[in-house]
């Protein structure tokens, strides 16, 4: 029989551990303080808690192996506890202790007592990590890397914990800044520079640096607290470029594998018709910056351009990043002009001669950076409607995409706005009755309410007499 993990901690962090154990047919003991951290747990896990602190139960026993994940300004009492009571085997939160005298500690008393003590900076073992470290190996080693550490303030809220805690709070979430290390070795020589503050933060709001590790890759970083952004981590090899951002998503630039193509041009569509006139491979596939690719994607499109000999273009299904379908996706098979309406211009793609000899491009006027924010990739297709090419829908998913995005705001004015225009330019004087009608729907599906109507009608209208005046 399996001897019991005991897991320190009731936190959400704890709930997921827990599901994990449970995955695994582990048995598992949930140790917590509090009446409050235990009910929401069973709550989540349908498991008890065992409350009054860690100490009241090493009383009565101790564990062979445990969890540990209290708070930060907790980890070194917990652990050293554990060892002295005599746990083998502790797998700890990072960072282990903002302080690194305890973490010396820590390191001699586990090893006095012959205790194991792991520290989860989990993002070493992801698989999209552990890829890159293959790739990496095969390339030679990393010769450059820069990271990013930028904080969400406004959704971690550090300033909410203990004032020790806040003042530590880099060392307290330094995940990127471990890995960022780990894959490179620990620096060597290093140049910081920072400026700013805040309450919780005096220290500093905003860092930059560089320096040389061990093994002579060249690093820098900036981060930027008062500002929007994320963690982010860029590794460059003799044959490649690894981008992390998120970590947990891993993107790979190979050596020669770009085109950097120099515009004063704006607009999406601008930049899509480059695309297309400078590439040089037989099919494409638009793609953008919010968007994360399933794997086997680049295979599955292959395979479908392959099996359909005959289809120009080829359109694909997504995910919202809940795992659930997009949208209500049509049953056809081969597009018509009312099944493309519904297409994102992230899941198109393309044989390119095919589109290069009609002279299909993206209209200027449409998408994002245009007079009309919305409505390119309908265009684009309908105009491969008109030339008769072959479009054929796929029910397959090959990437997922954030939930709120342009196409699912169809009731805000400069959707409309657009819409409107699209309907001049493909009905003329018909676009009138077209627009009447799409208020209708919109109102119809709950997207406007009534008293919306005729404010959402002359939206429409200044749609259509800005495209008439173009």
């Amino acid at each position: 029989m399996k001897s019991k993990i005991w897991l320190i901690g009731a936190s959400v962090i704890s709930q997921n551990y827990f599901k994990v154990l449970k995955a695994l047919k582990q048995p598992v003991e949930v140790i917590g303080r509090g009446e409050s951290s235990a009910k929401s747990f069973y709550n989540a896990t349908r498991h008890k808690v065992k409350v009054g602190g860690l100490n009241l139960h090493l009383k009565k026993s101790f564990p062979h192996t445990a969890i540990v994940t209290v708070g930060v300004e907790e980890l070194f009492d917990t652990t050293k506890n554990l060892i002295n009571a005599g746990t083998k085997r502790i797998l700890l939160e990072k960072p282990g202790s903002i302080n690194l005298n305890q973490i010396r500690y820590l390191e001699s008393f586990a090893r006095k007592n012959k205790s194991k003590v792991y520290v989860a900076y989990n993002r070493r073992f992801y698989s999209s990590v552990n890829h890159m470290k293959k790739l990496i190996n095969k390339d030679g080693g990393v010769l450059s890397m820069n990271f990013e550490f930028t904080e969400m303030i406004n959704r971690v809220k550090p300033y909410t914990r203990p004032r020790k805690v806040r003042e530590r709070w880099l060392i307290a979430n330094s995940h990127v800044i471990d890995l960022a290390f780990h894959l490179s070795s620990k620096p060597k020589y290093w140049k910081c520079w920072h400026k700013g503050r805040f309450n919780w933060h005096p220290a500093s709001s905003r860092f930059c640096g560089s320096g040389i590790t061990q093994k002579g890759v060249m690093f820098s970083y900036l981060s930027d607290w008062e500002s929007p952004g994320s963690w982010g981590l860029e590794l460059m090899t003799a044959k490649r470029r690894f981008i992390l951002k998120p970590l947990e998503q891993l993107k790979v630039i190979k050596f020669g594998s770009t085109k950097i193509i120099n515009s004063d041009s704006i607009g999406i569509s601008n930049s899509r018709n480059l695309a297309i006139e400078h590439s040089s491979e037989k099919y494409c596939l638009f793609a953008d910056d919010d968007i994360v690719y399933k794997k086997g994607f680049y295979e599955l499109v292959l395979k479908e351009f392959e099996q359909n000999k005959y289809a120009d273009v080829i359109t694909f299904m997504m995910e919202d990043e809940n795992g659930n379908l997009f949208k209500d996706y049509t049953n056809i098979s081969k597009h018509n002009k009312k099944s493309i309406r519904e297409v994102n211009s992230v899941v198109i793609a393309f044989r390119r001669e095919v589109i290069i000899k009609n002279n299909i491009q993206f209209d200027p006027l449409f998408g994002l950076g245009g007079t009309f924010a919305t409505g390119d990739e309908y265009i684009f297709l309908r105009n491969c409607l008109d030339k008769n090419l072959n479009l054929i829908f796929c029910r397959k998913v090959i990437l997922k995409h954030d939930l709120l995005s342009s196409g699912k705001l169809a009731f805000r004015d400069e959707n409309i706005f657009a819409r409107a225009a699209i309907f001049y330019k493909f009905y003329g004087y018909l676009s009138y009755i077209k627009l009447v009608h799409h208020i209708y729907l919109l109102w119809k599906k709950n997207l406007i309410k009534f008293n919306q109507i005729f404010d959402k009608f002359l939206a429409g209208l200044r749609g259509i007499k800005k495209f008439k005046s173009i």
